[in-house]
């Protein structure tokens, strides 16, 4: 009787990766992930950067965690700090998105032509999924929304701090008030 050998089940677990500028941030995100990408099953990520933090959160699915600072730092990546690997959900569907992001942006340099190619190809995706061009409008109408709700809430935060800051400058200038 031949003994198994059991491999470890995959699982999905995120970096979160905290750059000291929204610059960095954005300039290392595609770099970082597809460095990692080489590493892992499958890999997608998102960038959060506003007025109080540069991060950049990286899912992937792997049998087992990545050694973080060996083996990233090995690579000349930087960041300020890095938190995780940590379990989480993950998307096989996100994950899929992040290859063609990822190969697309591999065929040209020139951002125009980028955003372009990246506009056409989902135009494109919509039509081989089925979609007909009123379910488009309505998925680029869900795109709006989602985005208009960040929007939502980075003016509440904005309108918080301005509110902070107003309340402390009266506080430390008793002619204020």
């Amino acid at each position: 009787m031949k003994s198994k050998v059991q491999t470890p089940s995959a699982t999905w677990r995120k970096y979160s990766f905290y750059f000291d500028t929204t610059e960095q941030c954005n300039r290392m995100a595609l770099p970082l992930a597809v460095y990692l990408r080489c590493k892992v099953t499958a890999l997608y990520y998102a960038r959060y950067t506003n007025a109080h933090e540069s991060r950049l959160d990286v899912y992937f699915l792997s049998p087992k965690p990545m050694p973080a600072s060996s083996l990233l730092r090995a690579s000349g990546l930087r960041w300020a700090k890095l938190v995780g690997p940590e379990p989480c959900d993950g998307s096989f569907a996100h994950a899929a998105a992040f290859e063609v992001v990822a190969r697309l942006f591999a065929t040209h340099d020139d951002p125009k032509v980028r955003a372009e190619q990246f506009y056409d190809v989902i135009h494109w995706m919509n039509n081989m999924a089925g979609f007909d061009y009123v379910d488009e409008v309505r998925g680029a109408c869900y795109g709006i929304n989602k985005v208009m709700a960040i929007f939502e809430q980075s003016i509440k935060l904005g309108n918080q701090m301005t509110k902070v800051a107003r309340k402390a400058t009266r506080k430390g200038n008793p002619a204020a008030n």
